[in-house]
């Protein structure tokens, strides 16, 4: 059964309605399971085969507090838009109390054409507090790569002091999005430094394994890649790309090697190598690294405007050579029973259109090549 509170209580003194009785399983039924210890799913076959009801309510325990998260491949940061590709990773946290019920594992594929939830992460503990605790850590180390995923979004909102604290209503989310979709600047810090880590590593492999192709000849003190030099700490600024955004590193080398500022040893996070660049995921959110000079090709051409999330083009309004202006829109993706709008930046001039209405498109896919305008 659902219900709704009004919390200003002004059509009615008591401020709560009725809203709908399902006679079926709802996604949430695990919590029920979890607090009873009854298996609703078997009661429900049971049923079906017109046995009777295995307990009466007043036989129905009730022990602790659960409560269910439901993981999706959505974007929080680009208006929850589902995010569809390959699973590269998935593997849950363990402890007590906690159960994953899930369709899908690493390999297999988003599709734009269902549903885009990986899974239900439902905690039992004691007391609410607990299970929201308990909830936030198994969203934060659980290892989720591929589609970006709400997991670190909701392991901020369970760990709200307002949500802790039983203060919120239905606009809890829309007042306090900015702060649940923010990265932690400090967590961010370290993952700049890992991903330069990584790729320095990774140079100096690459280098070790051109010497190694040069054969039996003797050592040589230049062919060295730890950075040493006479005199003065080298130090070295490096720039690295996280999530499409530039980011500065200093990087100093030594007797003992490559040493990363603000980088301990024990910083290790999960890192998934991709054909442009790497994923490193931390409390539940992953971050797309790369560097300009290393690995990473800019695409050609200028301004294209791509698809936001893999779905079906409903519809084109320009052509190319044609003028448009900031805001008009210029097509249509459609996924999961959603449309999204994809409207001009600037004033400017349709280049080329890749797509028609009615194609399948990956995410990210440049359906549309946009020139500014020169100004007169």
């Amino acid at each position: 059964m659902e219900f709704i509170v009004d919390g200003s209580s002004g059509l009615r003194l008591d401020g709560f309605f009725f809203m709908e009785m399902n006679t079926r399983l709802q996604v949430e039924h695990p919590v029920t399971e979890a607090i009873t210890g009854q298996d609703l799913v078997a009661w429900q076959f049971d049923i079906a085969n017109g046995k009777p009801l295995p307990l009466q309510q007043s036989d129905i325990p009730l022990a602790g507090h659960a409560v269910e998260a439901r993981l999706y491949a959505e974007d929080p940061e680009n208006s929850f838009l589902p995010s569809t590709g390959r699973l590269l990773a998935l593997s849950f946290a363990d402890g007590k109390g906690v159960r994953i019920d899930a369709g899908v594992e690493a390999g297999d594929d988003i599709s734009p054409f269902y549903d885009p939830m990986i899974a239900k992460v439902i905690v039992h503990a004691e007391t609410r507090e607990a299970a929201l605790s308990q909830l936030a850590c198994v969203l934060k180390d659980s290892a989720i790569a591929g589609p970006r995923t709400n997991a670190a979004f909701l392991a901020k909102l369970v760990s709200h002091p307002d949500f802790l604290a039983e203060a919120f209503d239905t606009s809890f989310i829309d007042t306090r999005l900015a702060s649940l979709i923010a990265p932690d600047e400090e967590v961010l810090r370290k993952v700049v430094g890992c991903a330069v880590r990584h790729f320095l590593l990774q140079r100096s492999e690459d280098v070790a394994a051109t010497k190694d192709l040069r054969g039996n000849e003797p050592a040589s003190p230049w062919d060295a890649t730890d950075g040493f030099q006479l005199g003065a700490q080298r130090t070295q600024t490096v720039l690295v790309m996280i999530d499409n955004v530039e980011h500065k590193q200093e990087v100093a080398f030594g007797p003992t090697g490559m040493m990363v500022e603000g980088l301990e040893d024990s910083d290790q996070p999960y890192v998934i190598p991709v054909s442009d660049g790497i994923l490193i995921l931390v409390d539940g959110r992953q971050y797309h690294a790369f560097m300009h000079d290393y690995d990473h090709e800019e695409e050609a051409g200028s301004g294209q405007i791509g698809a936001p999330m893999h779905g079906k083009v409903t519809a084109i309004f320009v052509e190319a050579g044609q003028s448009v202006t900031k805001g008009e829109r210029l097509f249509i993706v459609e996924a999961m029973k959603m449309e999204h709008s994809v409207v001009a930046p600037l004033d400017g001039v349709i280049a080329t259109v890749a797509s028609q209405a009615g194609d399948q498109v990956e995410e990210g896919f440049a359906v549309v090549s946009f020139e500014q305008e020169e100004p007169a």
